[in-house]
């Protein structure tokens, strides 16, 4: 793509006018909203993001697709979170781990629950945070998903519970990413050896070698 070959001033133009073709020739679907919303936003045009996630969301009946209706909040919880607003992305979170929730999609939920959970940190809400975050331990853990899908949430909640001073709550984490990491891609890869280091900082960290 253009924005893969460096050329980022022809990406944006190419997007922004994609953008202004599925204005003219509306109604889009939300799926092609959505993920021009996505296109959009990778190339950091947040406002333009915001706008399609928008629309996107209006095409969407919540009550025939809860699981749908949640990602697309997700993203644009994670546009707004870009631009500062960290208020009205804590409420999109909140609302697509919800609909994720009646999807019983937990993957995704204890996902948004993670992001909620950072947020309600970041504004020093530190007995919410805590409560969140041992929700979306809980959901992840319960989900039965592959290993491997769960990984990034545990390794974020990790990060959340050391912010909190939970430092033997991070070491179980980092224990358990690292066994994840085992059976998902063997002992040798670098993704392996990576969570070795991070749970070997967390045992020396904390004096117990």
């Amino acid at each position: 793509t253009l924005l893969e070959l460096g050329r980022g001033d022809e990406a944006n133009a190419v997007a922004r006018q994609a953008l202004d073709g599925i204005r003219k020739y509306s109604p889009a679907r939300s799926t092609t909203w959505h993920q021009t919303g996505r296109l959009l936003e990778r190339l950091s045009l947040l406002d333009e993001a915001l706008e399609a996630y928008e629309s996107a969301l209006e095409l969407i009946d919540p009550t025939i697709d809860p699981r749908l209706y949640g990602i697309v909040l997700h993203d644009k919880a994670d546009v707004l979170r870009a631009q500062g607003k960290l208020d009205e992305a804590l409420t999109c979170y909140r609302l697509a781990a919800e609909h994720y929730g009646t999807a019983s999609d937990s993957y995704w939920v204890a996902d948004a629950l993670g992001a909620v959970a950072e947020l309600e940190l970041a504004a020093d809400h530190r007995d919410e945070a805590l409560a969140t975050a041992e929700r979306a331990l809980e959901v992840v853990r319960g989900s039965s998903r592959p290993d491997g899908s769960g990984v990034d949430t545990l390794i974020s909640l990790a990060i959340t519970f050391d912010t909190l001073g939970n430092v033997g709550r991070v070491r179980e984490l980092e224990e358990e990413i690292l066994e994840r990491r085992r059976r998902e891609l063997g002992e040798r890869h670098p993704e392996t050896l990576a969570a070795m280091a991070s749970l070997a900082a967390v045992c020396y960290e904390a004096l117990d070698y």
